[in-house]
Protein backbone atom coordinates (compact mmCIF):
# COMPACT_ATOMS: atom_id res chain seq x y z
CA UNK A 1 0.00 0.00 0.00
CA UNK A 2 1.30 3.44 -1.00
CA UNK A 3 0.15 6.59 0.79
CA UNK A 4 0.43 10.01 -0.87
CA UNK A 5 0.23 12.93 1.57
CA UNK A 6 0.34 15.73 -1.04
CA UNK A 7 -2.26 17.03 -3.46
CA UNK A 8 -2.42 17.35 -7.24
CA UNK A 9 -4.98 19.32 -9.24
CA UNK A 10 -5.03 18.62 -13.00
CA UNK A 11 -4.90 21.86 -14.99
CA UNK A 12 -6.74 20.44 -18.03
CA UNK A 13 -8.88 17.42 -18.90
CA UNK A 14 -6.90 14.53 -20.32
CA UNK A 15 -5.11 11.31 -19.46
CA UNK A 16 -2.62 11.36 -16.58
CA UNK A 17 -0.15 8.62 -15.66
CA UNK A 18 0.41 8.16 -11.92
CA UNK A 19 3.60 6.50 -10.74
CA UNK A 20 4.77 5.53 -7.26
CA UNK A 21 8.51 4.82 -7.20
CA UNK A 22 9.89 2.92 -4.27
CA UNK A 23 13.40 2.01 -3.20
CA UNK A 24 13.16 -1.74 -3.03
CA UNK A 25 15.59 -3.78 -0.99
CA UNK A 26 16.23 -6.17 -3.85
CA UNK A 27 18.15 -5.53 -7.06
CA UNK A 28 15.11 -5.99 -9.32
CA UNK A 29 14.17 -2.56 -10.72
CA UNK A 30 11.12 -4.02 -12.48
CA UNK A 31 9.11 -4.08 -9.23
CA UNK A 32 10.14 -0.64 -7.97
CA UNK A 33 7.40 1.36 -9.74
CA UNK A 34 3.62 1.08 -9.48
CA UNK A 35 1.69 2.84 -12.24
CA UNK A 36 -1.91 3.82 -12.78
CA UNK A 37 -3.95 5.87 -15.26
CA UNK A 38 -6.29 8.73 -14.35
CA UNK A 39 -8.83 10.05 -16.87
CA UNK A 40 -9.94 13.63 -16.14
CA UNK A 41 -13.05 14.95 -17.90
CA UNK A 42 -15.16 18.06 -17.49
CA UNK A 43 -18.80 17.68 -16.47
CA UNK A 44 -21.33 18.26 -19.28
CA UNK A 45 -22.11 21.94 -19.65
CA UNK A 46 -25.17 21.70 -21.89
CA UNK A 47 -27.70 21.90 -19.06
CA UNK A 48 -30.63 23.16 -21.11
CA UNK A 49 -31.45 23.36 -24.79
CA UNK A 50 -34.63 24.66 -26.38
CA UNK A 51 -35.66 22.06 -28.95
CA UNK A 52 -38.74 22.16 -31.14
CA UNK A 53 -40.06 20.20 -34.11
CA UNK A 54 -41.66 22.02 -37.04
CA UNK A 55 -43.04 21.00 -40.40
CA UNK A 56 -41.68 23.03 -43.30
CA UNK A 57 -40.72 22.72 -46.95
CA UNK A 58 -37.30 21.21 -47.58
CA UNK A 59 -35.27 23.61 -49.72
CA UNK A 60 -32.30 22.06 -51.47
CA UNK A 61 -29.24 24.26 -51.91
CA UNK A 62 -27.54 24.51 -55.30
CA UNK A 63 -24.14 25.78 -56.33
CA UNK A 64 -22.47 25.07 -53.01
CA UNK A 65 -18.84 24.20 -52.34
CA UNK A 66 -18.03 20.45 -52.51
CA UNK A 67 -17.61 18.80 -49.12
CA UNK A 68 -16.11 15.43 -48.17
CA UNK A 69 -16.75 12.48 -50.49
CA UNK A 70 -16.52 8.73 -50.05
CA UNK A 71 -16.76 6.55 -46.94
CA UNK A 72 -15.60 7.60 -43.45
CA UNK A 73 -14.15 10.88 -44.74
CA UNK A 74 -13.94 14.19 -42.87
CA UNK A 75 -13.26 17.71 -44.17
CA UNK A 76 -12.21 20.67 -42.01
CA UNK A 77 -13.24 24.17 -43.11
CA UNK A 78 -13.24 27.73 -41.76
CA UNK A 79 -16.68 29.02 -40.82
CA UNK A 80 -17.75 32.27 -42.50
CA UNK A 81 -18.64 33.72 -39.08
CA UNK A 82 -18.02 33.00 -35.41
CA UNK A 83 -20.56 30.59 -33.99
CA UNK A 84 -21.29 30.06 -30.30
CA UNK A 85 -21.98 26.48 -29.26
CA UNK A 86 -22.22 25.45 -25.61
CA UNK A 87 -21.06 28.95 -24.57
CA UNK A 88 -17.84 28.72 -26.58
CA UNK A 89 -17.04 30.61 -29.78
CA UNK A 90 -15.87 28.50 -32.72
CA UNK A 91 -14.45 29.46 -36.11
CA UNK A 92 -13.91 26.05 -37.70
CA UNK A 93 -16.14 23.13 -38.63
CA UNK A 94 -15.40 19.51 -39.44
CA UNK A 95 -17.90 17.85 -41.79
CA UNK A 96 -18.20 14.07 -41.93
CA UNK A 97 -19.65 11.78 -44.57
CA UNK A 98 -21.16 9.96 -41.58
CA UNK A 99 -23.72 12.71 -40.99
CA UNK A 100 -22.16 14.80 -38.22
CA UNK A 101 -20.37 18.14 -37.88
CA UNK A 102 -17.89 19.16 -35.19
CA UNK A 103 -17.06 22.68 -34.03
CA UNK A 104 -13.49 23.70 -33.32
CA UNK A 105 -11.10 26.56 -32.62
CA UNK A 106 -7.38 26.78 -32.03
CA UNK A 107 -5.09 23.78 -32.36
CA UNK A 108 -6.60 20.54 -33.65
CA UNK A 109 -6.63 17.72 -31.13
CA UNK A 110 -6.96 19.98 -28.07
CA UNK A 111 -10.04 20.34 -25.85
CA UNK A 112 -11.68 22.99 -28.05
CA UNK A 113 -9.91 22.12 -31.30
CA UNK A 114 -11.23 19.92 -34.06
CA UNK A 115 -10.60 16.21 -33.59
CA UNK A 116 -7.65 14.83 -35.52
CA UNK A 117 -7.97 11.88 -37.89
CA UNK A 118 -6.19 9.73 -35.32
CA UNK A 119 -8.72 10.68 -32.63
CA UNK A 120 -11.74 10.05 -34.86
CA UNK A 121 -10.37 6.83 -36.35
CA UNK A 122 -10.47 5.52 -39.89
CA UNK A 123 -13.72 3.57 -39.52
CA UNK A 124 -17.26 4.50 -38.48
CA UNK A 125 -17.77 4.69 -34.73
CA UNK A 126 -20.91 5.94 -32.98
CA UNK A 127 -19.72 8.32 -30.24
CA UNK A 128 -22.87 10.32 -29.47
CA UNK A 129 -23.35 9.20 -25.85
CA UNK A 130 -19.66 8.86 -24.94
CA UNK A 131 -16.70 11.08 -24.03
CA UNK A 132 -14.86 9.88 -27.13
CA UNK A 133 -13.99 11.98 -30.16
CA UNK A 134 -15.46 13.74 -32.03
CA UNK A 135 -16.71 16.22 -29.42
CA UNK A 136 -18.60 19.58 -29.71
CA UNK A 137 -20.67 17.72 -32.25
CA UNK A 138 -24.13 17.84 -33.79
CA UNK A 139 -25.41 14.56 -35.15
CA UNK A 140 -27.70 15.38 -38.05
CA UNK A 141 -28.04 11.77 -39.23
CA UNK A 142 -25.10 10.10 -37.49
CA UNK A 143 -24.72 6.66 -39.01
CA UNK A 144 -22.35 4.64 -41.18
CA UNK A 145 -22.91 6.64 -44.36
CA UNK A 146 -21.18 7.02 -47.70
CA UNK A 147 -21.77 9.53 -50.47
CA UNK A 148 -22.04 6.89 -53.21
CA UNK A 149 -23.66 8.62 -56.19
CA UNK A 150 -24.73 11.53 -53.94
CA UNK A 151 -22.71 14.44 -52.63
CA UNK A 152 -22.10 16.80 -49.71
CA UNK A 153 -21.98 20.55 -50.24
CA UNK A 154 -21.96 23.68 -48.08
CA UNK A 155 -23.03 27.26 -48.71
CA UNK A 156 -23.37 30.64 -47.00
CA UNK A 157 -26.51 32.69 -47.61
CA UNK A 158 -27.71 36.15 -46.53
CA UNK A 159 -25.79 39.22 -45.40
CA UNK A 160 -23.81 39.98 -42.23
CA UNK A 161 -24.70 39.99 -39.37
CA UNK A 162 -27.60 37.68 -40.19
CA UNK A 163 -26.05 35.09 -42.49
CA UNK A 164 -26.74 31.38 -42.39
CA UNK A 165 -24.37 28.53 -43.18
CA UNK A 166 -25.81 25.30 -44.58
CA UNK A 167 -24.23 21.86 -44.96
CA UNK A 168 -26.22 19.49 -47.16
CA UNK A 169 -26.02 15.72 -47.58
CA UNK A 170 -27.75 14.89 -50.86
CA UNK A 171 -28.77 11.36 -51.85
CA UNK A 172 -26.23 9.75 -49.52
CA UNK A 173 -26.74 6.20 -48.36
CA UNK A 174 -25.92 4.05 -45.39
CA UNK A 175 -22.98 1.78 -46.13
CA UNK A 176 -24.06 -1.13 -48.31
CA UNK A 177 -27.69 0.06 -48.44
CA UNK A 178 -29.41 1.55 -51.49
CA UNK A 179 -31.87 3.85 -49.66
CA UNK A 180 -30.98 7.50 -50.37
CA UNK A 181 -31.11 10.16 -47.63
CA UNK A 182 -31.34 13.96 -47.85
CA UNK A 183 -30.71 16.27 -44.89
CA UNK A 184 -29.09 19.57 -43.87
CA UNK A 185 -27.77 21.48 -40.88
CA UNK A 186 -28.16 25.25 -40.85
CA UNK A 187 -26.23 27.59 -38.53
CA UNK A 188 -27.43 31.16 -37.99
CA UNK A 189 -25.08 34.06 -37.38
CA UNK A 190 -25.67 36.25 -34.29
CA UNK A 191 -28.60 34.18 -32.92
CA UNK A 192 -26.51 30.95 -32.90
CA UNK A 193 -29.62 28.94 -33.71
CA UNK A 194 -29.15 25.46 -35.19
CA UNK A 195 -31.74 23.99 -37.54
CA UNK A 196 -31.76 20.40 -38.74
CA UNK A 197 -33.66 19.90 -42.02
CA UNK A 198 -34.76 16.49 -43.26
CA UNK A 199 -35.72 16.02 -46.90
CA UNK A 200 -37.05 13.21 -49.08
CA UNK A 201 -36.00 9.60 -48.59
CA UNK A 202 -35.66 7.50 -51.72
CA UNK A 203 -36.60 4.04 -50.53
CA UNK A 204 -34.21 1.28 -51.48
CA UNK A 205 -33.17 -2.00 -49.89
CA UNK A 206 -33.32 -0.97 -46.21
CA UNK A 207 -32.07 1.48 -43.59
CA UNK A 208 -30.33 1.10 -40.24
CA UNK A 209 -30.15 3.07 -36.99
CA UNK A 210 -28.95 6.66 -36.78
CA UNK A 211 -28.40 9.18 -33.97
CA UNK A 212 -29.55 12.79 -33.91
CA UNK A 213 -28.61 15.27 -31.22
CA UNK A 214 -25.96 17.48 -29.64
CA UNK A 215 -22.76 16.58 -27.84
CA UNK A 216 -20.50 18.92 -25.85
CA UNK A 217 -16.75 18.88 -25.25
Amino acid sequence: QVTFDGTFTPTDPGTYILQAITLAGDDNSADDTASGTLFVIEPPSITLADVSKDSCTYTEITGGTPGPSGDDVQLSITLPFSFSYDDNAYDKLQISTNGWVEFGTGTDGTLYGLSTSGQVGSFFSQQMATTGRPTKTVGVWWSDLETGTGNITYKTTGSSPFRSFIVQWKNVNQFGVSTKLNFQIELFETSNIILLHYGPIIIGSSTSDAAMGMKDE
